[in-house]
């Protein structure tokens, strides 16, 4: 990751991965990690690449990718509220000019 987008990462937002699907198709989910990340607050519309339009509200510039299947809390949430976390609708990632990965933008 660029250094200078690096050092905009100054947010903490905690995530929980699914661990789990069982035969009712419930997912459970791992304890939350904090991870720094930039937030950023932006309703935007988004056609992926299959044509459908996604409606987002919050961008979330990471290091690391966040999965679909994700749980999301952003800034000053209770992480141990499972009601509180938000699920990604839109995963991308950055490259540079040269071809290689620089970061992740997540959108809830």
């Amino acid at each position: 990751m660029d250094p200078q987008l690096r050092s905009q990462l100054r947010e903490t937002i905690h995530i929980s991965t699914q661990a789990a699907v069982d035969a009712a198709g419930d997912s459970s989910y791992n304890a939350p990690a904090a991870r720094l990340a930039r937030v950023v607050n932006k309703r935007d519309t988004i056609e992926r690449s299959d044509g459908t339009i996604v409606k987002t509200e919050v961008a979330i510039i990471t290091e690391a990718e966040i999965g679909l299947h994700t749980r999301v809390w952003l800034p000053g949430v209770d992480q141990t509220n499972a009601t509180l976390a938000r699920v990604p609708r839109f995963s991308e990632r950055a490259v540079t000019e040269r071809g290689a990965l620089d970061f992740f933008r997540t959108y809830l």
